[in-house]
């Protein structure tokens, strides 16, 4: 098919052109949206120590008592998983692959790639929702010690003795 003045398409080539060049740039959108988003809503961090010191310059443990030992300090640094940016990654290039085949036959490629970016959109939202509340844990010493973290979650723990 000859291009138009100037090497560009014509009119006519571009009704012909198919929808899923489109559908493929705003599924790439969606999943680079989504990622980012993910990425900066499960990053941050929580720490607790549980002591401190009395009056006296002495020692006292998380119930205000005296005690001899230096009081101990956790630290929870959340990032995000490489296993949702992969799960995002794979659920993008399966929609593009899917865009491209009802493309090539002649049919309408929206119809099979819609439900890709809601996919992503939902797997995006879950990881987040389900996150969230580990960012609001309280500075009680046994609900650090017994947190249980999504698999999704990537998590540094550093337990020290502050002096």
């Amino acid at each position: 098919m000859p291009l138009g003045d100037g090497g560009t398409p014509t009119t006519a080539m571009r009704s012909r052109m198919p929808a899923v060049d489109l559908r493929r740039s705003a599924l790439f959108w969606v999943a680079i949206a989504c990622a980012v988003m993910y990425a900066v809503l499960s990053t941050g961090s929580i720490g607790q120590v549980f002591g401190g010191y009395d009056g006296d310059g002495g020692y006292v443990d998380d119930t205000g008592a005296p005690t001899t030992s230096v009081p101990l300090a956790v630290n929870l640094v959340f990032h995000p998983h490489w296993w949702v940016f992969a799960l995002i990654v794979l659920v993008a290039l399966a929609g593009i692959r899917v865009g491209r085949l009802r493309s090539e036959r002649g049919t309408n490629p929206l119809g099979r790639t819609a439900p890709f970016a809601i996919a992503i959109v939902a797997l995006t939202v879950l990881a987040i929702v389900v996150t969230g509340p580990v960012f609001f844990l309280g500075t009680d010493s046994t609900e650090l010690a017994s947190i249980h973290l999504p698999w999704w979650v990537g998590a540094d723990v550093t337990i020290s003795r502050q002096p």
